[in-house]
C-alpha cells in the first residue's frame, strides 16, 4: 500500500495531538503533585484516597472540637483557681472577724469587703469561652448565676466528640463546683458570712470558719477534676493529630506523584512535544498534501 502525503500528515497530526495531551497531563501532575488526576486514571486508588480523605476530615472536625474543649477547660481552671483565692481571702477576713478585739464597725467594713468578693465569685461562675458559659452545662447560652447567686444551669457537664465513639466532658458541673444547694454552697456561705459580720454576730462568724474550709476544699477538688479532663483532652488531641496525619499520608500514597518521577515525565513529554512540533513544521499544509 502506498503511503500518501495526506496519510503522513494525518499521522503526524495525531502524534502532535497525543504529545500535547501527554504534555498537558504531565505538566498538571508536576504542578499538583498528583498521580491520579481523575477517577478513571485509577479507580481503586481513587476509592482508597476518598476513604482516607473522609478519615482526615473527620479527624479535623475532632481537632476543632478538642481545641474548643481545651479552651473552655482552660477558662474553667483559671476561674476555679481565682475562686479558691477569693475563698482563701474570705477565710482570712473571717478569722480576723471572729476575734474578740475587733469592733462592730470593723466587722461592718469586713462585711462590705466579703460582699464585694462574693460578687466577684458570681462573675467567675459566669465565665465564658467561645460564647458559652463553662459552668452552665448544656444550656450554655445564658449566665448560670444571677446577682442573687441563684443557679440556672442544669448541673451537667457538656460533652464533645473527640474521636470515633469517644466523648469527653468539658470542664466540671457548675452546681458541683460551687456546691449549689448543699451545706458547702459557696455563695450561700459567703452570704452567711456577710450577714454575720454586718450584724456583729461573733458565734455565727466562728461557725463559718469550718464551713469556709470545706468550701475551699470543694473548689480545689473541682479544679483537680478539671486538670484530669485537660489531660484527657491532650491525649485525644495527640490521637486525632496522628489520625489526620496518617490519613493525609495515605492519600498521598494512593494518588500522589513522586516529585522526581513527575519532573522526569514532564521533561520527556516536553521533549516529545517539541519533536512533534518540529516534524509538523516540515510538512506541507493539509490542503497542499498530495494523495
Amino acid at each position: 500500500m502506498r503511503v500518501s502525503d495526506n496519510m503522513i500528515y494525518n499521522l503526524n497530526r495525531r502524534e502532535l495531538s497525543r504529545a500535547r495531551a501527554d504534555f498537558a497531563k504531565t505538566q498538571e501532575r508536576a504542578a499538583t503533585g498528583r498521580r491520579v488526576l481523575k477517577p478513571s486514571d485509577d479507580p481503586l486508588a481513587t476509592s482508597l484516597a476518598r476513604q482516607a480523605r473522609s478519615r482526615e476530615v473527620r479527624a479535623e472536625g475532632h481537632l476543632r472540637a478538642i481545641d474548643a474543649g481545651r479552651a473552655a477547660i482552660d477558662v474553667a481552671d483559671s476561674a476555679l483557681g481565682d475562686v479558691a483565692e477569693v475563698v482563701r481571702r474570705v477565710k482570712e477576713i473571717t478569722l480576723v472577724g471572729a476575734t474578740a478585739t475587733v469592733t462592730a464597725s470593723e466587722r461592718a467594713a469586713m462585711s462590705r469587703e466579703v460582699d464585694e468578693l462574693r460578687q466577684s465569685i458570681v462573675a467567675l461562675g459566669n465565665a465564658e469561652s467561645g460564647g458559652s458559659y463553662v459552668f452552665a452545662g448544656y444550656p450554655d447560652d445564658s449566665p448560670p448565676f444571677d446577682a442573687t447567686g441563684a443557679y440556672f444551669g442544669d448541673g451537667s457537664v457538656r460533652e464533645v466528640e473527640v474521636g470515633v465513639g469517644v466523648r469527653l466532658g468539658v470542664g466540671v458541673s457548675g452546681s458541683t463546683a460551687f456546691g449549689v444547694g448543699t451545706p458547702t454552697d459557696v455563695l450561700a456561705t459567703l452570704d452567711a458570712i456577710v450577714t454575720a459580720l454586718a450584724s456583729d454576730d461573733v458565734p455565727a462568724i466562728q461557725t463559718a470558719i469550718d464551713t469556709i474550709d470545706l468550701v475551699h476544699d470543694q473548689v480545689v477538688e473541682a479544679r483537680v477534676e478539671v486538670g484530669a479532663r485537660m489531660s484527657a483532652f491532650e491525649t485525644a488531641h495527640q490521637v486525632a493529630t496522628r489520625t489526620r496525619d496518617l490519613a493525609t499520608i495515605r492519600q498521598g500514597e494512593q494518588i500522589g506523584a513522586d516529585p522526581v518521577d513527575a519532573f522526569l515525565d514532564f521533561e520527556r513529554a516536553q521533549s516529545a512535544l517539541e519533536t512533534a512540533v518540529q516534524i509538523a513544521a516540515q510538512l506541507p499544509p493539509a490542503g497542499l498534501a498530495q494523495g
